[in-house]
């Protein structure tokens, strides 16, 4: 059994029981929460404003429950809603803003639905209620799919997309939760990504008049649609970096990530197999001893090159107190042209301690205390593998499978034993892995909402990691991993900033940073307010990690230029 979304109908153009009432796509604000509710599958969390079909708010047991339209028999036609609405727009505006409509409902978790010749902006001539009006207003006039031809092809390109992309069409709410994130609602835009085995996708709507820089990830990307049309057989490549990446107005933009071998690189004698069951966080064995790792060499500490340092802006939540230093108290770098991952062992010191190189250029690498004796020592990542070693250099001298390719990744000592291990993240649901093994989860947690960004750290000193989850600029902490509500709430940087999480100053509790560029703002407790201490380190390109590299109990930062 399914059932009439209202609530993304009335979202979108505006309420049918008011006919100069407008929507997303005609400009009204404030609905920008509602929209990105409903192309997520109305699942209502905490955040986002509720799907409701004007009485009460609406939920479904899974998205095949919900039927997505914009335009159905009864009521003005989307076209003559438009018109009615926005009288002085013209018909190149008018048809944009019927495409960004049709994108919402055809990019939407659900059953998308549309009326005879709403492809082509059918019209009723105004009738809102044509069940008794004759031939008139209801005769299909064919004219307009010539008339209109351009439309008509960017809903077909729409539906070929939607069929050739199982990441629009989750038949759970579990899928839907595990591979889609939440980017951006707010400003006139709704951006996400979601990915299924194949593809990884990003959605932007755009309902302003004006291109709009979007924060999306890194990567090389088919530009599939944009500016009212859609490429599925050729599509132009664009790379995005640090750059914001510039939505086109009054449009959708769905921008579908390379999945070239730049990504998987191979380990070469491993031999990995991983767990593929999206319900289960594990793996099969994977075969030992095998010298997979990277051979690394340690190199002399590198004279640090001075970067300049920008303005360091102000860090804080809105109303907080502001930072005591307006620029950097500590300028550091390392030289540009040093490769490898380069540590360095305090905070504002003038070059580099170490500098190694391990694992290959694109694995991804994270860094951890593997072993219990208090330093943090990288772990490579590749797919679904992993190979770390104790040391700084050398081969591997661990390996295992966890997870899937896609997961994301959180590192932490999860039940006090001074050793970390990992946990892999699924929209809201951590796996924690209880050793350095491969196998499936022992202990699974739901914690913030699928759209959240979730950060692992000793917050109060007791020896074990908890979640926190990131929501904008605003942090839920836990005490405990049991924890379904956040015992402890502050606000810290501003939205879009990277979180990194250490203990910056020797007391046993992790703190909190934003890095924004070369610039980090560090925190050494978690309440509301300014930066406590902030440096500048290497350049904004580069990636950088946070541990203690030296078993001080200071955690501090490495960058990652191999």
């Amino acid at each position: 059994m399914a059932f009439f979304n209202d609530s993304i109908r009335d979202g979108l153009k505006g309420s049918v029981f008011e006919a100069s009432d407008t929507g997303f796509v005609s400009g009204k604000p404030g609905q920008e929460t509602l929209i990105a509710n409903n192309v997520l599958g109305c699942q209502n969390p905490e955040g986002l404003s509720p799907c409701t079909n004007g009485n009460a708010n609406t939920g479904y047991a899974a998205p095949g429950q919900i039927v997505n339209y914009v335009e159905i028999h009864d009521n003005l036609t989307l076209f003559d809603k438009l018109l009615a609405s926005r009288p002085n727009d013209s018909e190149q505006t008018r048809a944009a803003r019927a495409k960004l409509a049709n994108s919402a409902v055809y990019l939407a978790q659900g059953i998308p639905a549309a009326q005879l010749g709403q492809e082509f902006l059918r019209t009723k001539g105004g009738d809102e209620n044509s069940y008794n009006s004759g031939d008139g207003p209801n005769a299909i006039d064919w004219s307009r799919a010539h008339e209109q031809a351009d439309s008509v092809a960017y809903t077909r390109g729409l539906l070929a997309l939607r069929q050739s992309a199982p990441a629009f069409r989750y038949p759970t709410f579990e899928q839907v939760n595990a591979n889609s994130k939440l980017l951006r609602a707010a400003d006139g835009v709704v951006a996400w990504t979601v990915r299924d085995t194949e593809h990884s996708y990003v959605v932007v709507l755009n309902s302003t008049d004006a291109a709009v820089p979007v924060d999306i990830p890194a990567g090389t990307y088919d530009l599939l649609v944009a500016n009212g049309k859609v490429e599925l057989s050729a599509p132009q490549t664009v790379t995005i970096g640090e750059t914001p990446y510039a939505a086109g107005a009054l449009s959708a933009t769905v921008l579908r990530l390379h999945t070239d071998n730049a990504g998987e690189p191979g380990a070469e004698d491993a031999d990995q197999t991983g767990a593929e069951d999206a319900g289960q966080a594990g793996g099969e064995g994977t075969e030992a001893g095998a010298e997979t790792g990277a051979e690394g060499t340690e190199a002399g500490a590198e004279d640090a090159g001075q970067t300049g340092a920008e303005d360091a802006g102000l860090t804080g939540a809105e109303g907080a107190d502001k930072p005591a230093v307006e620029k950097p108290v500590g300028v550091w770098a390392v030289e540009n042209d040093a490769r490898g991952v380069l540590y360095v062992n305090a905070w504002g010191q003038g070059k580099a301690d170490r500098t190694v190189n391990y694992g290959n250029p694109n694995d991804e690498i994270i860094f951890g205390d593997w072993d219990g004796d208090g330093i943090d020592t990288p772990l490579v990542r590749r797919g679904n593998a992993f190979l770390g070693t104790n040391g700084f250099g050398g081969v591997a001298q661990f390996e295992f499978a966890y997870g899937n390719a896609g997961d994301a990744v959180l590192v932490g000592d999860w039940n006090g034993d001074g050793k970390d291990t990992i946990a892999v993240v699924r929209g809201n649901q951590v796996f924690v892995r209880s050793s350095l093994t491969s196998g499936v989860a022992d202990a699974v947690y739901g914690y913030g909402n699928p759209t959240d960004t979730l950060i692992a750290g000793d917050w109060n000193g007791d020896g074990k990691d908890t979640l926190a989850a990131v929501r904008g600029n605003i942090f839920y902490v836990q005490s405990k991993l049991e924890d379904t509500k956040a015992p402890l709430e502050f606000t810290y940087g501003t939205a879009g900033d990277r979180v990194i999480v250490g203990d910056w100053n020797g007391t046993g509790k992790d703190g909190v940073g934003v890095v924004r560029g070369n610039q980090f703002f560090l925190k050494n407790k978690l309440v509301t307010g300014a930066a406590d201490e902030v440096f500048a380190y290497g350049n904004a390109k580069d990636v950088s990690v946070v541990g203690d590299w030296d078993g001080d109990g200071i955690d501090t930062l490495a960058v990652d230029r191999r």
